[in-house]
């Protein structure tokens, strides 16, 4: 049976997904333990999550050049540009052999990470139109959280007495060589983005409409979330241990991967209102994993946190694909925008509230969660 090909390269680019997650989350998962074994300052293993900040802002910076250029040749540029550098640099750390230019490629991998984010997430909406935005992101999603899954557990085998940080980042360049040959592939196979290709040139304003709404909820459920640097710092800290740490993350990628497609498929029936519990799911997820030191609340608060991320990956990108469908490009650009200036800032915030009163922390999640509800519901009232 011949496959549609734009299901095919969707299909290419989800497979793409999964083996540059493989890389790239194997080595983050252990990116502060190989500093340490490297001899960097302790202040330098907090430091990484700056490289959160950086990815976010090169998302940002490339959503803006997204909403400016309707080129198919630029959006390839800017996704295989993202994935070279993202993947490229992790093979590298087996042989740094010193801690600053180890961080130094942390970094430069989340900016490839970020620069790629809303170039692809614009020809995904394009070849899924068929399938269904909501499907179609949620099994990007699934694969995607495969990778996210198996690849820190390919490294914690190598760190249990099989080579050692060595062997594993030497590992790692086989499904960074592989992801980067299929992304090479789906753009020979799909050279040109309709959707990008009009006579109107996109200018970068704020949206009106539903997806105005839309946004401003996005924005206040990111800038409330707990990012994982913040989560396995404070799990050390409290003395539970770092290897509990791994162990959740890669439990909440397991929950991501397993509501991906379900969570894909209720959009396509129910559409936005598919939205409405994440607020709910995002307090407790943010409050059990930041206030609670028993190791079943923990576990349960990966779960939930994995389904917050789920949500961001399938149902807020098949949001944007339904409610910007008359500009998709420039919806995917200024999504990417708010996402990334939220995150970057509310990481900031959030660690700060911890560190100066936990009683305001939890009071600023709870109140910024519940505002965004009152957004997410104002979205479905109006049409675009």
């Amino acid at each position: 049976m011949k496959i549609d090909k734009k299901i095919r390269v969707f299909l290419i680019l989800s497979f793409v997904s999964l083996f540059a997650d493989m890389t790239y989350e194997g080595a983050r998962s252990v990116g502060g333990a190989y500093l340490e074994v490297l001899k960097a300052p302790l202040i330098f293993a907090g430091m990484l999550s700056i490289g959160e900040l950086l990815a976010y802002l090169f998302r940002a910076f490339s959503g803006i050049l997204v909403t400016k250029y309707r080129s198919s040749s630029f959006l390839w540029f800017l996704t295989i540009t993202g994935y070279v550098t993202n993947l490229a640099v992790i093979p590298l750390l087996a042989i740094s052999g010193n801690w600053i230019i180890a961080f130094i490629l942390y970094m430069l991998e989340r900016i490839g990470k970020g620069l790629r984010g809303p170039s692809r997430d614009i020809i995904l909406s394009e070849l899924i139109k068929g399938l269904g935005s909501g499907k179609g992101f949620g099994i990007h999603e699934f694969l995607d959280q495969l990778g996210a899954v198996s690849g820190p557990l390919i490294v914690a085998y190598y760190l249990a007495g099989h080579g050692g940080f060595y062997y594993a980042y030497l590992f790692l360049a086989i499904p960074a060589i592989i992801a980067i040959a299929l992304v090479f592939s789906a753009m020979i196979q799909y050279p040109k983005i309709e959707s990008v290709h009009t006579d109107k040139r996109i200018s970068f304003r704020v949206p009106r409409g539903t997806f105005r709404f839309f946004l401003v909820s996005i924005f206040l459920i990111s800038v409330s979330f707990t990012q994982w640097g913040i989560i396995s710092y404070r799990i050390t800290l409290e003395g539970i241990g770092a290897q509990y740490a791994a162990i959740l993350y890669v439990l909440a990628m397991a929950a991501d991967a397993a509501v991906a497609i379900p969570l894909g498929m209720l959009f396509d029936k129910y559409g936005v209102k598919t939205i409405y519990p994440i607020p709910i799911i995002s307090i407790f997820s943010n409050i059990l994993l930041l206030f609670e030191n028993s190791l079943f609340l923990l576990f349960l608060g990966s779960i939930l946190w994995g389904t917050v991320t789920g949500y961001y990956e399938s149902v807020f990108r098949a949001a944007v694909a339904e409610l910007a469908k008359e500009d998709v490009a420039g919806g995917f650009g200024v999504y990417s925008l708010v996402q990334g200036i939220a995150m970057g800032i509310g990481g900031i915030i959030i660690a700060v509230f911890y560190i100066v009163s936990k009683s305001a922390l939890i009071d600023y999640i709870i109140a910024l969660n519940l505002i965004a509800m009152l957004f997410f519901a104002l979205s479905t009232k109006r049409s675009i």
